[in-house]
């Protein structure tokens, strides 16, 4: 084996004669051959030193397996070893980055394979678990062994969606804020008054303004299995809200809480989709936006470009109600047209949206009806051993169908692009705990200079999954 080399190993080799001392495998879903078995040429279990352990001596056994992990991360029979201990220990993320590397090194493996499904599983991923055993079953021999497992798998799968209750995740973080206020980024503004163009000093009430905050977020989500005139299908319910209270600019603290109810059904080939939510947004412990939110879509599954990944291409129609309890004069409507490419891999996965719409005034309001375009890009990896990221990228484009102000560049037709990035990176500090980084970065460009806007963002915090 690549990582037994005579000095680095003696200690790992001690303390694996630990875990073959108990002679029992560990009964993980890829694992399926016994003992001193050779492995076919489609491989199913780990080495046949992986025994099962005591519940009271896995953490000390995962411990050492963690130290040693600097080391030999990389190989894929330390990697194996590591994610199938993980996996008993409940240690799912940690599992998670392990098995992702083994079968990125040996993707014969067809237990890795499996097992990773199920790492996904346990974290609320029953998608990307589903479509990982179907990658096996459509890409490897399925013999008696893999077959058991498979049907194991399946079986555990479908379990955990219908009885796994709700799952979520805690945010709280510390950070800075370069424009807590939603500040102008100019300092002088050219104003027509009676025809005539008049030079005015922005104030500095109105000036960007920096400050530090404390933010906290939590989401819950549960799916069940329903069968619909004997049509199967999946009801969906999920619960988001965020809190920034900034330290100094406590009118500007943003609250969000969002409810939504999914539907999916297979339909045609593919799978339609039906989601009601609503959302409201608070600026200074006041609502300053409600939103009423009806998507409808219809996706299916793309020809396999590579091994291991797989891409899903949804399309549908969005009505957006928003209204504005203090400024009912910007309620209106937006019909959208949207089209999503979400693809899987081994250690990442990517979805590009776009979408297009009309913002339709429910009264008279400036600039009138509004088309927007928006495109976004989020795309998630694991980075180096344990540490994994977040990326995305969006830019949006809005144009007025009329004149905004007549007192404002010649009552031009406002037009504003907007552009965002934001990355974060996330490491394990314990089991369902992680270390959080993240910075943003936005920037808003208009024809009319009041709308300029730019801002960062830096946070530091955690994460906690369940």
């Amino acid at each position: 084996m690549g990582f037994f080399s005579l000095k680095k190993s003696l200690q790992f080799l001690i303390r694996t004669c630990l875990i073959c001392g108990y002679g029992i495998f560990i009964p993980t879903f890829g694992q399926t051959a016994g003992a001193g078995e050779s492995p076919p040429a489609t491989q199913i279990n780990p080495p046949s030193y992986v025994a099962a352990l005591p519940q009271a001596q896995l953490s000390e056994v995962l411990t050492d397996l963690l130290r040693d992990e600097r080391v030999y991360a990389g190989d894929p029979d330390f990697d194996y070893v590591l994610g199938v201990v993980a996996l008993k220990a409940e240690a799912y993320t940690i599992a998670l980055h392990a098995l992702e590397r083994v079968v990125l090194q040996s993707p014969e493996r067809a237990g890795a394979w499996v097992d990773l499904a199920i790492a996904h599983a346990r974290l609320g991923e029953t998608e990307t678990a589903a479509t990982l055993l179907d990658y096996v079953e459509q890409t490897f021999p399925v013999p008696p062994a893999l077959r058991t497992a498979l049907d194991n798998a399946r079986r555990q799968l479908l379990a955990m969606r219908l009885a796994r209750g709700w799952h979520g995740e805690f945010t709280a973080g510390f950070g800075f804020d370069s424009n807590a206020n939603s500040g102008l980024s100019i300092d002088r503004l050219t104003l027509t008054l009676d025809g005539v163009p008049a030079e005015f000093l922005i104030s500095p009430e109105f000036r960007l303004r920096s400050d530090t905050f404390l933010q906290l977020g939590g989401r819950l989500r549960r799916a069940w299995e329903t069968a619909f005139a004997g049509n199967p299908g999946r009801f969906m319910l999920a619960a988001t809200v965020k809190a920034k209270d900034y330290r100094n600019e406590k009118n500007f603290n943003l609250g969000d809480a969002a409810f939504q109810v999914v539907y999916q059904q297979p339909v045609l080939g593919g799978e339609a989709e039906a989601l009601l939510g609503t959302q409201q947004i608070r600026l200074g412990g006041d609502a300053l936006v409600n939103i009423r939110r009806l998507q409808l879509g219809w996706g299916r599954r793309l020809v396999e470009f590579n091994p291991g990944t797989t891409c899903r291409l949804q399309a549908g129609p969005e009505n957006e109600l928003r209204s504005y309890p203090e400024r009912h004069y910007l309620d209106g409507s937006i019909n959208w047209l949207g089209l999503q490419l979400v693809c899987a891999a081994t250690e990442s996965d990517t979805v590009l949206s776009f979408r297009a719409g009309n913002d339709e005034p429910d009264a008279a309001r400036p600039g009138g009806r509004t088309r927007r375009n928006e495109l976004t890009l989020i795309h998630r990896t694991t980075l180096w051993q344990q540490l994994s990221g977040e990326f995305s990228v969006s830019a949006s484009r809005s144009r007025d169908a009329e004149g905004y102000s007549p007192v404002l560049e010649g009552n031009s037709r406002r037009h504003i692009d907007r552009y965002y990035a934001n990355a974060t990176v996330y490491w394990p500090v314990s089991h369902g705990v992680e270390a959080l980084a993240s910075f943003e970065v936005t920037r808003q460009n208009s024809n009319i200079a009041i709308f300029d806007q730019s801002g960062r963002v830096f946070m530091l915090g955690a994460r906690y999954r369940y």
